[in-house]
């Protein structure tokens, strides 16, 4: 829905979506929106900077994914000092999924490097007065995460490892193929 129609549902539980399948001569399997209430339209920008943001990531380019955060509307304090911060905040957000454990890992070990790299800038005096700290965020960008949290949420709880940022890619890939068409 995000990275192919630029529409999702930011409230995706089976009482607002379910799936209808027909026979695949007649489209196959898509999902239906029950409730619309929290249905989030995407502009064709804003779109193509996500496309191209999970496109990035998943071919690490960091520097495509700093110019696609931008694209989008995301800024932070420290985007011009050190751009790639950002860029590892969300290849950490849309890392794969696993069960609790290895998501308690990944986030203990985040923060650590998080920690090192604020200590690292106060000893080299880089570091801005107020620290990181977000200046623009675009609406959408909530919305989405509130998706992939249920979404991690979901898989860690039921212990299923899927490549999230694979997936989105191969997504964002059609939609700029169907686009293109």
């Amino acid at each position: 829905q995000v990275f192919r129609d630029g529409a999702f549902s930011a409230d995706p539980h089976p009482g607002n979506v379910l799936v209808a399948c027909a026979p695949a001569e007649r489209g196959g399997c898509a999902p239906v929106l029950l409730d619309w209430g929290w249905v989030v339209r995407l502009d064709a920008r804003t779109l193509g900077a996500y496309r191209a943001l999970v496109v990035a990531l998943a071919d690490m380019d960091v520097g495509a994914a700093s110019r696609a955060l931008h694209d989008a509307g995301y800024r932070n304090s420290q985007d011009t000092r050190v751009p790639e911060r950002s860029v590892e905040f969300f290849e950490h957000l849309l890392r794969d999924t696993g069960d609790r454990a290895r998501a308690a890992e990944e986030s203990r070990a985040f923060r650590e490097r998080r920690k090192k790299q604020r200590d690292d800038d106060e000893a080299a005096g880089t570091r801005e007065k107020a620290g990181r700290v977000m200046s623009q965020v675009p609406d959408s960008f909530f919305f989405l995460l509130r998706v992939f949290g249920l979404l991690r949420g979901t898989c860690a709880e039921l212990g299923v490892s899927i490549p999230l940022i694979e997936i989105m890619a191969l997504h964002a890939r059609c939609g700029l193929l169907d686009d293109a068409a």
